[in-house]
């Protein structure tokens, strides 16, 4: 069984320049000079690295495939958010930089085609449940649908909160091979109760 440790860990400036750009926090001081790190002890490997405010958890980095023993990604958010902060009745923005997986990049490239608003890559832009879009947003993206899991797993604790918008933005990306262009994915999931 993976044994799972939260430790700080600091930050960069380019990374911290980063955060404040594409999830700022408004009123407050913006993301500071440290982040938390998930580590399998185990294996001397990092599972997440994230960022967390009361009411916001962004993760900026995931990868449950390293541990030998299954954890789901949203079994860490709901661990780390609470250990930070008692519990999940506060949380209302689960964001995630550069998101990496790429059936959850197809779901949103295929929703970002489809969706009626107007919409321009290199700008925020959203789709709620019900829209236009919403269900391609939603098609193999463990993103979304793990964070309706997580919803559904701990109802009560949540105050059946339910996802009221899909935030995401395509940043200029590089080439890749035969020569697309691959756009930097950032997302976030705003909560609503």
């Amino acid at each position: 069984m993976a044994l799972l440790q939260t430790i700080p860990k600091r930050l960069a400036v380019d990374e911290i320049q980063h955060l404040n750009a594409q999830f700022p926090l408004g009123s407050n001081n913006g993301w500071q000079s440290f982040a938390w790190e998930t580590i399998d002890q185990n294996a001397g490997v990092q599972v997440t690295l994230f960022v967390a405010v009361p009411g916001t958890y962004i993760c900026i980095h995931i990868d449950t495939q390293v541990i030998h023993h299954r954890v789901k990604a949203r079994d860490i958010l709901r661990d780390n958010y609470r250990k930070l902060y008692g519990d999940l009745r506060g949380l209302h923005v689960v964001g995630y930089c550069d998101v990496k997986h790429r059936e959850a990049y197809d779901a949103m490239r295929n929703a970002f085609t489809v969706m009626d608003k107007a919409r321009t890559l290199g700008e925020w832009t959203n789709i709620a449940p019900g829209e236009k879009g919403w269900e391609e947003a939603k098609h193999r993206n463990p993103f979304i649908i793990g964070m309706e899991k997580l919803l559904d797993e701990n109802a009560e604790e949540m105050g059946h909160a339910f996802i009221s918008k899909v935030w995401f933005i395509f940043e200029a990306g590089t080439k890749g091979s035969g020569g697309s262009v691959d756009h930097d994915l950032h997302m976030k999931i705003e909560l609503m109760r």
